[in-house]
């Protein structure tokens, strides 16, 4: 085990075993996470059985851009979307790290195709360019859950991003303000509803066309009736 992840777990084993048996959970199960960014929030969620559980909300200390997509290297964008934690940097230049799969299928389709960007994480300190910073302290902790689900075979870990807590009241100012991005947050609204409304993780299959649902259980009425098809991000 990596130094930095040795001392995360001195100091953050116990805090966390507290947390956990607060909520009637135990170690190692899987999680999913959540990031708003109107909101600076991060949300872990732990799967007991058939249910999530709310661990815990952290801070975002620091985001640049805007809302909206992220389009190329440089634009200093946090992107939005439905992605998973693929890459662990136990020695990275930001304490710790878990990095996301940006670019995903349906970000190359609108985003720079030479220069993208990449290297998107959620980390410690608290600068970016493009990343999710939550501070060292509290890193140690969502790197130490992660850690343990896939320890325990969880091989990929959820991460949606959204604009804000996608409800009617927060949408409306956003996309008069941006309405190029209207049809791009429509394919993210229903994975935001769906879990929110039922607390179960939607499935999504990815591809440059878009986003589309895997768990046809949850297809609801209102989202039988919701195109999923966009027209280009722009």
């Amino acid at each position: 085990m990596e130094a930095r992840v040795k001392e995360a777990y001195r100091q953050k084993d116990r805090i966390i075993g507290e947390k956990l048996e607060a909520r009637g959970l135990i170690r190692k199960l899987p999680i999913f996470i959540r990031a708003f960014k109107e909101e600076m929030e991060i949300e872990i969620w732990i799967k007991k059985t058939h249910e999530w559980i709310l661990y815990d909300t952290f801070p975002i200390c620091y985001l640049p851009g805007k809302p909206g997509p992220k389009h190329k290297e440089g634009d200093c964008q946090v992107p939005e979307g439905i992605y998973y934690i693929e890459r662990f940097n136990p020695k990275s230049l930001y304490h710790l790290s878990l990095g996301i799969n940006y670019p995903n299928e349906f970000d190359r389709s609108f985003a720079d195709s030479l220069y993208p960007g990449g290297d998107i994480f959620i980390h410690g300190g608290c600068t970016s360019v493009g990343c999710l910073p939550v501070t060292d302290s509290l890193i140690e902790e969502i790197y130490i859950l992660a850690e343990e689900a896939r320890q325990n075979g969880q091989s990929q870990i959820p991460v949606h991003v959204f604009p804000c807590r996608m409800t009617p009241e927060k949408m409306k100012p956003l996309i008069d303000t941006y309405p190029q991005y209207k049809n791009f947050w429509r394919q993210l609204n229903p994975f935001y509803d769906v879990f929110e409304k039922q607390k179960m993780l939607p499935k999504a299959l990815v591809s440059r066309s878009g986003y589309t649902f895997l768990n046809p259980k949850l297809k609801t009425k209102k989202l039988k009736k919701q195109k999923l098809k966009t027209s280009p991000v722009r």
